[in-house]
Parts: C-alpha cells; sequence; structure tokens
C-alpha cells in the first residue's frame, strides 16, 4: 500500500535556517550531511493466512542550498549511499546502489514553498519514488512562525504501481511547540499530526484490483535555537484492504512505519 523506501526520505522535512524570531524561520545557504532510516512492518491475511514481513532502509544524503535570487533557494538533494532489506523476499526492495549520486534539483520560496524541481533519473527502479520524497523534503513554513503557532498543510500523490494507479491525499496538522534541549543544545519543536487516505485501481497480472486504506502519522522536528535541523521521529500506522472482484477476494493489509532523520557531523 505504502512505499517505505519513499516516506523514509520523505520523513526528514528540515534543514539549517535562521532563528526564530521576530522574523520567523526561513531556510538560508547551506551544506548538511543526514542519515535517514526507516523500519516497516507489514501484515495481510488472504484465504485464512496470515503473512508478516519487515523491511528496513538506511540512507545517507547530502543537501546542499543556495541562493538563487533575493527570495528564492535553489537545493540539491544527493543520494550518496544507502541500503535495504526485507524479512520477506516476495517484497520488492529497490537496490539503492543503482540509485547512488541520484539528485534531484529543486527551488523554493525562504519560507519552504516549493516552485518545481526534477530528478536526475526518471527511469530507474526507486527513482521516481526517490525523487518524491526529496522534492518534499523541506516543510513549508508560516511567515513569522513562532511558539505556539499552528498551520495546516495538504498534498496529493499519483503514483503507479504494478499497473495499479495509486492517489495518496494528506492532511495535515502542524504546531512549533516551544523550546527544549536536544544531545546538549536548545531546540525548537515542530509537532505534527496527519490523516492520510490512499486508493487505486487498475489491472495486475490480469486481475482487476482495488485498493483503500487509511491512516495517521504524528511526529516532530527539532532545530536549535541557531535554526540548524538536528533530528526528527515520525510514526505512521495505516490500515486497508486490497480487492480482487473477479475472485470475491479481500485481502486486509496493515501497515506501520517509523522514521527517524539525524545530522552527520
Amino acid at each position: 500500500m505504502q512505499n517505505t523506501f519513499a516516506r523514509a526520505i520523505a520523513a526528514a522535512i528540515l534543514l539549517s535556517a535562521p532563528a526564530v524570531g521576530a522574523q520567523g524561520i526561513m531556510y538560508s545557504p547551506g551544506t548538511t550531511r543526514y542519515r535517514v532510516s526507516s523500519e516497516s512492518k507489514s501484515s495481510q491475511t488472504m484465504q485464512g493466512q496470515t503473512q508478516e514481513a519487515t523491511t528496513s532502509s538506511d540512507q545517507f544524503i547530502t543537501v546542499t542550498v543556495n541562493s538563487k535570487s533575493r527570495d528564492t533557494l535553489q537545493y540539491v538533494i544527493t543520494l550518496d549511499s544507502g541500503s535495504a532489506k526485507s524479512s520477506n523476499p516476495m517484497i520488492p526492495i529497490p537496490d539503492i546502489n543503482k540509485l547512488r549520486g541520484f539528485k534531484y534539483v529543486g527551488t523554493m520560496s525562504r519560507l519552504g514553498k516549493r516552485y518545481g524541481g526534477m530528478g536526475s533519473d526518471t527511469t530507474t527502479d526507486g527513482s521516481k519514488d526517490l525523487a518524491l520524497g526529496f522534492e518534499r523534503f523541506f516543510l513549508a513554513i508560516p511567515q513569522g512562525a513562532k511558539a505556539g503557532v499552528t498551520w495546516t498543510d495538504s498534498n496529493s500523490t499519483k503514483v503507479n504501481r504494478s499497473g495499479i494507479d495509486i492517489l495518496a491525499e494528506t492532511k495535515s496538522n502542524y504546531q512549533l511547540v516551544g523550546d527544549t534541549m536536544i544531545a546538549g543544545q536548545k531546540a525548537w519543536k515542530i509537532a505534527r499530526t496527519s490523516n492520510v487516505t490512499t486508493t487505486g485501481n487498475g489491472v495486475s497480472q490480469g486481475q482487476v484490483i482495488t485498493l483503500e486504506s487509511v491512516g495517521k502519522i504524528a511526529g516532530s522536528v527539532y532545530i536549535t535555537s541557531a535554526g540548524l535541523y538536528l533530528s526528527s521521529y515520525s510514526s505512521q500506522d495505516q490500515v486497508g484492504k486490497v480487492t480482487v472482484p473477479a475472485m470475491s477476494l479481500d485481502i486486509p493489509q496493515t501497515v506501520s512505519i517509523t522514521t527517524k532523520a539525524e545530522i552527520l557531523k
């Protein structure tokens, strides 16, 4: 139902930025490296048999932000290396080594509003998912954000998986909670909660298939008082089913994903 590899990257959502103050949070030029790790536990039941699987991945990325104009930044996100594994050999895992060196080049405002971008590869298995995750690396932040401020965001994603057209719609709520201490450094905490709805239909292996799921995401991001992103964590639970009408078959599925990102020194 969900692609763990893409969501692992998508979960690292903030970069270096100026301090929270009268001007709020704004992104600034710089180069930073991150490790993004994810673990997914899935379960599905078909004809009385339950199959469970655990998949995990690690990605090491470099993010470079440059000033393109007074109000516009250009960002380049590069996959340096990574690895992925699954306890179930039936679950396809992209060969991350084939994507090493992949770059996503995009533009945005200093508040993180995206203007556009493109990946360096569109054909290698996993490249489109990686581009989608990199595209949404940054969180759009309201002007003058300070402790207590809340805001909302929504987005939709259309992808094709093995002949199945899938639409995922996400509605998120954010709050700049306040300051705390992380690894001995003063940091600001941004909390996130999201509702995710996924639907899909198409033909796979000669069978008409539909799918639907609903889920929730809870997470947080920590930035130092100087505006440097330190770490993030998110937890997602998704429940749904895949239906094969010709066989009168419903396949219940559940997925739980935890993702964290941390700066590399």
